[in-house]
């Protein structure tokens, strides 16, 4: 017997989107960590998750 619910669960979750930062440059100024940051991207949330 197949759970739908699961079912639907699974399927929305793959579809669940983040938005990262592209990092171009990590340097030190002045003792601290700074990114220069070239853009976003929209990647699945499962895909982070591995």
């Amino acid at each position: 017997m197949i759970n739908l619910d699961a079912a639907r669960r699974r399927k929305q979750h793959k579809k669940l989107m983040i938005t990262i930062p592209i990092i171009k440059r990590i340097y030190e100024e002045d003792g601290e960590i700074k990114f220069e940051v070239a853009g976003e991207k929209d990647v699945p949330l499962e895909m982070l998750e591995k």
